[in-house]
């Protein structure tokens, strides 16, 4: 019931962004602008001009092997406070079935985040951002990651983090390359073995990332994302992970983009089900899940 319920909520959403949209672009009877980062908002260089506004309803599904899969859903809504100073915000809602949850279903909030984008230099197609934000984990229960938003990770371990990172990238109008770089603090050190929790999961992260226009009104989006930590706990073990995923966008009017994802898990499978022992998963094949999304620029 809950998940249908959850996929009910999130097909509501997305409909509703898009049929709004589409009344907005019908009323104003204006030719579309090209996609650019301008209005495209799966550009990995995209923030909203000063004074306006942005929404984003974000439906994630993973799979779990012998247990009910993992879904939820995020909405992620920003403000230009200037044409280069962005901030954002982030709150999800999730269910899933855990290996280790003795009363069966775990649910709850995930995706809680607060963040700020900065670009010191905006010039020609020439982009260097600085971004920081904290992360509350308040659904630690709940597998599954928002993967395109925010740069804030629920990482499904009992962590509130704090992030800060710097992108550099450059937009050609029909092409986009950027690679970010950033470190995330953990800031609850507490050790709970009992509970598989690692103990300090700070982490740095790195990500490269690439958007191309096919044709007038479709884009595609391919990232790889990597992040290294060391639990303090166990004896400064190592944890790589690295996740590849791809991305379809469609411009459904002149300020709404409707978008799919795939986000294949890379990772070796001692670290795969090292980190989800920490949310009571089997992570050993748990490597992929999907998204819907929609989103809508004011």
């Amino acid at each position: 019931m809950r998940k249908t319920s959850l996929l009910t909520i999130a097909l509501f959403a997305l409909a509703s962004s898009a049929a709004h949209a589409q009344t907005v672009s019908q009323a104003a009877r204006r030719p579309m602008p090209p996609l650019g980062t301008a209005r495209n908002l799966e550009n990995p260089l995209y923030n909203p001009a000063g004074g306006a506004y942005y929404s984003k309803v974000n439906y994630n599904f993973a799979p779990v092997k012998d247990y009910d899969a993992s879904q939820s859903v995020t909405g992620e809504v920003g403000y230009g406070l200037s044409d280069n100073l962005t901030l954002s915000a982030s709150l999800g809602y999730g269910v899933m079935d855990k290996a280790l949850n003795l009363d069966g279903k775990s649910s709850g909030l995930s995706n809680i985040g607060l963040g700020v984008l900065y670009k010191p230099l905006d010039d020609n197609g020439l982009v260097w951002a600085i971004k920081s934000g904290f992360s509350i984990d308040a659904g630690d229960k709940v597998v599954g990651s928002y993967p395109l938003g925010l740069p804030i990770a629920d990482i499904g371990l009992g962590d509130d983090t704090f992030n800060i990172s710097t992108v550099l990238g450059r937009d050609w109008g029909d092409f986009t390359l950027a690679a970010e770089v950033g470190y995330m603090l953990d800031l609850d050190t507490d050790e709970n073995y009992a509970d598989l929790k690692m103990g300090d999961t700070s982490a740095y992260f790195a990500v490269l990332s690439a958007q191309m226009g096919l044709g007038r009104d479709w884009s595609m989006n391919l990232a790889y994302k990597y992040r290294g930590m060391k639990d303090e706990f166990l004896g400064q073990k190592k944890v790589r992970t690295g996740n590849v995923v791809l991305g379809a966008n469609w411009r459904a009017s002149d300020s709404t983009l409707l978008s799919a994802y795939a986000d294949y898990d890379a990772s070796a499978k001692e670290d795969r089900m090292y980190v989800a022992a920490g949310s009571g998963a089997d992570g050993g094949d748990n490597r992929l899940s999907f998204g819907l999304r929609a989103g809508v620029q004011f």
